[in-house]
């Protein structure tokens, strides 16, 4: 995997590239966990560090390309300064490529994250995904299908939907971004199609890893709606969730000074 082997060279001072396919837009960007005490940093050497915990990161712009990954950069710095392992993951967009290779590509980030985390005192083990906006639909999808076809040394113990677009259905209906969920599907959503409804956390088999489910109340009402409708669709099925509703807009849920960043990205914590 071309990149992966530079992992162990990461500084705190930023992120390191690798990629997980031919494409440009095939690649993630790879965050060390920084030690909260400098000193013992420095003693890493002769007492390492617990294994940190990885956030996967997945960002949104409703699958458009004029958004990228660096949407989530702050969020990331955050969660690394805090003693995360982050894996930023970009994606080829379904607005240039086929909706198939949008999925295929999360999929394939999430199963490069054992390579590329190799070697920055990482715990594979121990991982959230954490999607914003359309994002969140695409992370409770991975995190679905990963619960019914294991990665290989990646242990998902929690997804959290971050003002997720997790009713497409509704979404189509509404039109929600001129028309972004038929632009993404590359057609009409359908009930009876099973690409469809794999996409859509509302009409997913049930399963998955434990939940988290936070928009703030500043944002888009149909979105504020679809974490509640999602969040009791879990609690019915008996799949764990904890569902996050405070002041906050679409974008004060990734901003790490905001307080309903920050109890998200708790919530998160406390279940890996």
């Amino acid at each position: 995997m071309a990149g992966a082997a530079g992992a162990a060279g990461l500084t705190t001072a930023g992120p390191n590239v690798a990629f997980y396919g031919p494409d440009p837009e095939q690649r993630v960007e790879v965050w060390r966990p920084a030690r909260a005490d400098p000193a013992a940093a420095a003693q890493d050497r002769a007492e390492p560090a617990a294994p940190a915990p990885v956030a996967i990161l997945v960002h949104g712009g409703y699958w458009r390309s004029r958004w990228a990954l660096d949407l989530m950069d702050p969020l990331a710095a955050d969660l690394a300064a805090r003693g995360w392992a982050v894996v930023n993951v970009e994606y080829r967009r379904p607005d240039r490529h086929p909706w198939a290779a949008t999925v295929g590509d999360v999929r394939a980030a999430l199963a490069a994250v054992p390579a590329v985390a190799e070697g920055i005192g990482a715990d594979t083990g121990r991982t959230a995904v954490l999607g914003h906006s359309a994002g969140g639909q695409l992370a409770v999808q991975a995190a679905g299908d990963a619960a019914r076809r294991p990665i290989a040394g990646l242990g998902i113990r929690a997804v959290a939907a971050l003002a997720g677009v997790l009713d497409l259905e509704a979404a189509w209906r509404l039109r929600l971004s001129d028309g972004a969920v038929a632009m993404a599907l590359g057609a009409p959503f359908d009930p009876a199609n099973p690409v469809h409804t794999a996409a859509s956390a509302m009409h997913r088999p049930p399963g998955g890893p434990p939940a988290v489910i936070a928009c703030g109340t500043g944002d888009d009402p149909h979105l504020v709606r679809m974490s509640r409708a999602f969040a009791r669709r879990c609690a019915a099925q008996g799949r764990p969730c904890e569902h996050i509703e405070a002041a906050g807009d679409h974008f004060d849920i990734i901003d790490p000074a905001h307080p309903l960043c920050a109890r998200a990205v708790d919530a998160a914590q406390a279940l890996v």
